[in-house]
């Protein structure tokens, strides 16, 4: 199990959209196992992801974020995780989250 963490830490450190083409991989080939530890990674590591989220609004001189997150409900626990990290952050920027369907069409576009 090992190495999969380490495979899904190297995902993280690709960015979202690595993370997501892999969840999608999984889901796809009905990785259940796979997928299931991979969800629990990105839950059990939230306070690091938010402390990235923040830093990134807060240091690195970004204008805007835009997140991308799949239709499933799991997903909406990023969307709120961005909106609560970035009124932690010391600046407030533009939020604008695309939600796409388990087979890659975009539903709808928000401003948050």
């Amino acid at each position: 199990m090992r190495i999969f963490v380490t495979v899904v830490e190297t995902m993280v450190d690709k960015g979202a959209n690595t993370v997501i083409a892999h969840m999608k991989h999984l889901k796809d080939h009905n990785e259940n196992e796979l997928l299931e530890e991979a969800t629990r990674y990105l839950e059990n590591n939230a306070d690091v992801i938010e402390f990235d989220i923040r830093k990134m609004i807060s240091e690195a001189n970004i204008r805007s974020l835009h997140i991308l997150v799949m239709e499933v409900p799991c997903c909406g626990g990023l969307s709120r995780m961005v909106q609560i990290t970035r009124s932690q952050a010391r600046r407030d920027i533009p939020v604008e989250v695309t939600v796409v369907s388990i087979h890659g069409e975009v539903l709808k576009s928000i401003n948050i």
